[in-house]
Formats: structure tokens, sequence, C-alpha cells
């Protein structure tokens, strides 16, 4: 089945800011945790709901000049993102302010509550919208899908911006060339498959489409998000039904680290994680935050900081603090967020008492001498989610290809229990074209 045809111009946008800790968006007494960016790339999939909606626009203009083709885009786009009833996170800095105009007349009428960034004190929050009850009532009462807008670009990259070293700028590439098609080829295979696929939870439909997010250059990052069930928690994404049928998780174990050894031309069969004198789960986060932090010195201070007792102390009561917060956000209070202190940046929790960034890493050291050449190597874990994207990449072709649904999650897959074995077999196939070596799926 084709995309659906749709001519949205998505790259007429101005670059979208946003923010790598972003702070809770709130409206009435809920907390959204994970508040969702706006996709562009999103439209209903029926087009009678969209069509009664734009009729209602339409006299709200009354005999002003009215581009029908460009709102009804824009309006099925805010339409679609608000299926998954979590906030939106959107951006009213763009040229086309016929997209604000068209959240703006949601709102009046009741379908969208909506909160403009500069119009409140809460720190990090941009504007962001919610659907109303009434609007979750006509999604649901009219089975509203969602599909994908034709020729929309389903890469992003993201920089920092020079001026504000802490936020990111993300562009989308506005030509089409053979690096931009080869990385966007997946993309449009598995997200085409999926129109012809149902992802339910408890009876709402679920967002299965997705984009490609890089940073700093086409060569780093490149993992695969967008889709709703990602954000969901474990054992809420158990529940998840694909065609009405339940699902299973596989997932490649120590990828990274796998990787890693891969690049020695060497196999990593045992378990990574297995260190002297330190249990896997602690050695499973300390060794994932070392190839993530880009210095080992870093690393060994946050470790040492994160098993000092009194710092343990200081990092639970700013916790408690900034759970206080929240409740007394649910309460109508506008206090401030808890400021963290300077000393507890990049804190770990579960460091036990006393371990010192020199003991956690000589216990590395030992048990992965051979790789340790990489460690504090810049932009190393970015590196390593590029290759681990192209092993996804490559699944997400094959199980296109059979038309075969699944629900990736990074390193691992959701999958129909029907399908498990020839997603296990995929899975290894696309793993050893990539690394040469075979994997171990749990």
């Amino acid at each position: 089945m084709k995309l659906e045809e749709h001519a949205y111009l998505i790259d007429h946008f101005e670059p979208v800011y946003t923010y790598p800790n972003r702070v809770r968006a709130v409206h009435g007494s809920a907390i959204a945790k994970e508040p969702h960016k706006l996709n562009l790339m999103w439209r209903v999939k029926q087009k009678e709901p969209i069509e009664n909606l734009l009729s209602q626009f339409r006299e709200t203009y009354g005999k002003q000049r009215f581009h029908e083709k460009k709102y009804r885009e824009e309006l099925s786009c805010v339409i679609a993102n608000c299926l998954h009833g979590k906030p939106v996170l959107y951006s009213r800095n763009t040229k086309d302010k016929n997209f604000t105009t068209v959240i703006d007349w949601c709102t009046d009428v009741g379908l969208l509550f909506n909160s403009i960034g500069n119009q409140n004190e809460y720190e990090g929050v941009g504007s962001w919208f919610v659907p109303t009850d009434g609007l979750d009532f006509y999604l649901a009462s009219h089975k509203i899908e969602v599909a994908l807008a034709n020729n929309c670009s389903m890469l992003e990259l993201r920089t920092p911006d020079p001026i504000k070293p802490d936020r990111w700028i993300s562009y989308r590439p506005q030509k089409r060339t053979r690096q931009i098609d080869s990385l966007s080829r997946p993309i449009r295979a598995f997200n085409a498959m999926m129109l012809d696929h149902c992802t339910t939870l408890n009876d709402r439909f679920q967002i299965p489409y997705l984009n490609r997010i890089f940073n700093y250059v086409y060569s780093l990052g490149g993992r695969f998000y967008g889709a709703t069930h990602q954000t969901l928690p474990k054992t809420d994404r158990k529940h998840i039904l694909l065609d009405g049928q339940a699902i299973n998780e596989l997932d490649y174990r120590a990828i990274h680290w796998a990787i890693l050894y891969s690049w020695l031309d060497q196999d990593l069969t045992d378990d990574p994680y297995d260190l002297d004198g330190i249990s896997r789960d602690v050695a499973k986060g300390l060794m994932l935050r070392l190839i993530n932090c880009g210095s080992v010195a870093s690393f060994t201070r946050m470790v040492t900081l994160s098993g000092n007792p009194k710092n343990k102390e200081d990092h639970l009561t700013y916790c408690r603090q900034v759970d206080l917060w929240e409740k007394s956000l649910k309460k109508g209070n506008k206090a401030e967020r808890p400021k963290m202190k300077p000393c507890l940046e990049g804190f770990i929790e579960g460091v036990p008492d006393g371990l010192t960034g020199a003991v956690a890493l000589d216990a590395i050291l030992k048990r992965h001498k051979s790789v340790s050449y990489f460690f504090g190597k810049k932009h190393l874990g970015l590196e390593l989610q590029f290759i681990d994207s192209q092993i996804m990449g490559r699944l997400l072709m094959s199980c296109s290809a059979l038309d075969i649904p699944i629900l990736p999650i990074h390193d691992s897959v959701m999958c129909r229990m029907a399908d498990k074995d020839k997603v296990h077999f995929l899975m290894a196939e696309a793993y050893e074209k990539e690394l040469r070596f075979a994997p171990i799926i749990k």
C-alpha cells in the first residue's frame, strides 16, 4: 500500500528547538513526564472526520481568504498528534502562521487545551497542547488512525545551538542525496508496511511510524524514534497487541560491547557485565556510562561522587524536593523547580557506598583490557548507536519485504508471538551482515 497522498511541505518550517532535559509539561492536575514533540509526518488516515472539522473551520473565516488544501493538511497533522493523549510540544515561531492559527482555532472550539510558552512560568517548557475530553471522544468515535504525509522527510539532524549550547537545533534535510536516500530507505519501507497493520493498547490505537535522528553529522546516532510504544513503561508494553495478537520482545545482548569487540575482529561470547566485586546490575550501569561519557576522567569522578554517602543523601533530598514540587503543581501552585547542586551533576544511581571511580575503572579494565583503547573517545556512544541503528535498519528492510510487522526499540524488537522464530532469524541475519559474528538474542 502506498503512503497517503499528502503534500505537506515539512521543510518549509524553521528549525525546531528542543531541550535534552526538558522540564515536565503541566495540564490541569496531570504532570506529563514525557511530553511528545509535534510530529509533522503524521496525518489522520480517515478523510471524513477532518472534512467535518475543516467545514467548521471554514465557517469561522467567513468570506476571508481560505487556503483549503493547506489548512486541511495542518488540521489533519494536529489531530493526528493528539491520538496518543500526551502533551504535544510545538513551536509558534514558524514562517507559516496558518499552523498556529489551526491550533488556536482548535483551542477556541474546545478541542485542545493550549499553553503558549511565553505565557507560563514553567522553566524549559515551550508551547504545548493536549486534547480535551471532547476531542478524545471524537477520536474514539471515529476510530481515527494515523497515516503519513507524502514525501515527508524522515531524517532529523540535531546540532548544538552555538548561542545556547544547552539546547539543540533540529534540521530536516531539504535535498535528496544518495546518503539521505540510503539512510531513509529502511524507515520508508517500514512505515509503508505499518500502514496495513494495527497496533493497539487497551483498545487505543498506537502510532508505530518512525523517523531517524542523528547528532552532529549523519554518521553519529541515527537511531529510530517517534513511535508511541517507545515511551511506554515496560509493564505496559507487554500488553500491546499487533493486529490483535499478543507480542513477544527480543533483544540483542550487550550490543554496544559486542560492537567494540567486533572492531578488533573479536567475538564477544560471554557476559561483558561480569566484573570482579561488582554486581551485574551495577556493572551494567557503570559500563554504559563509561562508553557514553566521552572522558575517562569524567567517568571516575562521577562514580566517586555517586558512591559518597553524603552526596547520596543530598541527591535523595533533591529527588524528594522535586517530588514535593510536582505535588504542589497539582494543587495549582507555581513554585520554581528545585535546583540541583552543581556537585551532583552526572550522579549515577545505584552505586554502592564507598565505591570509587578508580576501583570501578580497574575492574572494567581487567575484564575488557583489549577494548580499553576506545574508552574516553569523543562521541563513542553515538558511533555505537550508529552501528546498532544500521543493524536495525537491515532488520526493518527484511521484515518489511516479508510483511512482518515489528515494533523496534533501539536494540530490541517486539513482534507477534506467531512471528517470533522468523524475527529471531532475521535479527541474527542483520547482525551478522553488519558485524560478521553471530549475536546472542534474549
